[in-house]
């Protein structure tokens, strides 16, 4: 089965409403341009290292790639992606938030991120305790040049119908919360081994990199 036959599994079985990010980690330049001859696509990439060295190569051959920064960033290589990134998926401390906020007002962006939460509370994990949400969201309601445009999460390994429950009830709570700019907020939880569990508790965008990228 070709990229191009499992990009489009992957699309068929999401349902509307529902934003498909390719993790593009283990993916290549050649592979994004690849799926970006067929539909307009949004990557999503781990390092600003690696989106750095596809960035330019892929947006030579195509303006169908829309770039989402989803791993760990470091306060001093935002400066690298500030103008590249649509959303950065991983905002997880007030320092990177006001980081994000002074370089995109030097180039004048409003840039759109999504606060990372370890709801799960898993040491191995990165994110913000939940109890730092509330504070976060009222401190980048002062900030110029961000627009919170919802959360980002992952499950545990372990996951169990409680834990499902439990998180269920989270979404539905933050959804209907009105801190943020905007009336749907961007869900963004769930990966190739558990994006159907994420969807059934409200995640309305899923990260998914091994389904297509084998």
């Amino acid at each position: 089965m070709s990229i191009v036959e499992r990009y489009n599994n992957v699309k068929k079985s999401l349902p509307d409403g529902v934003t498909l990010v390719l993790a593009t980690k283990y993916a290549g330049a050649e592979d994004i341009i690849e799926l970006a001859k067929n539909d307009n696509i949004i990557v999503g990439e781990n390092r600003v290292q690696s989106l750095l060295e596809k960035y330019d190569k892929v947006q030579s051959a195509t303006n169908k790639v829309t770039w989402h920064f989803i791993g760990h960033l470091q306060t001093n290589k935002v400066k690298y992606i500030i103008d590249k990134v649509d959303l950065i998926q991983s905002v997880d401390s007030e320092k990177l938030l006001l980081e994000i906020n002074e370089k995109a007002k030097k180039i004048k962006k409003i840039q759109k991120v999504l606060f990372e939460v370890n709801f799960f509370e898993e040491k191995t994990k990165t994110g913000m305790a939940l109890k730092s949400l509330d504070y976060m969201m009222e401190l980048a309601e002062t900030l110029g040049n961000i627009n919170v445009s919802g959360i980002m999460m992952m499950f545990p390994v372990d996951l169990d119908t409680i834990l499902l429950q439990n998180c269920k009830r989270f979404v539905v709570d933050f959804k209907g919360n009105k801190w943020h700019n905007t009336s749907i907020p961007f869900i963004s939880l769930g990966m190739s081994g558990d994006y159907l569990d994420a969807i059934s508790v409200g995640s309305n965008m899923v990260r998914i990199g091994s389904l297509v990228f084998r």
